[in-house]
C-alpha cells in the first residue's frame, strides 16, 4: 500500500513539473524566420470572416507578414503588448500579441501608423489572432 502511495506521489510531482515547464517555456522568436506569405490586414480578415474553415486551412500555424494601419495598442492580462491592425470591419481586425524582445521596434508605433507585423497565425475569435509577433524589417 505504501508503494502505491509513493508511485502516485511521484506521478503527481512529475505531472506538476511538466506543467510548470510548459507554462514557462520561452516563446518562439520569429524575428529571423521568413514569412510564409504576405497579406494585407483587410484581405486576411475578410478571408476568415467569409469562410473560416477554408482560411484556417490556408493560414493556421503559418508565419504571416500582415500590412495595415494600427488601430489600437494595449496590454493583455499577462502584461504583453497587443497591437491591432484595422480591417474594413469597424469592430474587429487583426490581433498581434508581440514578443517582448522586439519592444524597441514596436514601441514607436501609434494608432494610425501603417506597418507590417509578422507572427504565427493561431486562429479566429472575432479578430484574426497572431502570436509571437515582431515588426517586419
Amino acid at each position: 500500500m505504501k508503494k502505491i502511495g509513493v508511485i502516485l506521489l511521484l506521478l503527481l510531482l512529475g505531472g506538476l513539473a511538466i506543467g510548470y515547464y510548459l507554462y514557462n517555456k520561452p516563446k518562439t522568436d520569429y524575428t529571423d524566420i521568413k514569412a510564409e506569405m504576405s497579406i494585407t490586414a483587410t484581405e486576411l480578415f475578410n478571408a476568415f470572416n467569409q469562410d473560416e474553415p477554408k482560411a484556417m486551412g490556408l493560414y493556421q500555424n503559418k508565419v504571416l507578414a500582415v500590412s495595415g494601419a494600427v488601430s489600437l495598442i494595449e496590454k493583455n492580462q499577462k502584461n504583453e503588448t497587443v497591437i491591432y491592425l484595422a480591417s474594413e470591419d469597424p469592430m474587429f481586425g487583426i490581433q498581434f500579441t508581440m514578443l517582448g524582445s522586439d519592444s524597441l521596434n514596436y514601441i514607436k508605433l501609434e494608432p494610425g501608423n501603417t506597418t507590417t507585423l509578422k507572427g504565427l497565425c493561431v486562429g479566429f475569435t472575432n479578430d484574426v489572432v497572431l502570436t509571437n509577433a515582431t515588426v517586419q524589417k
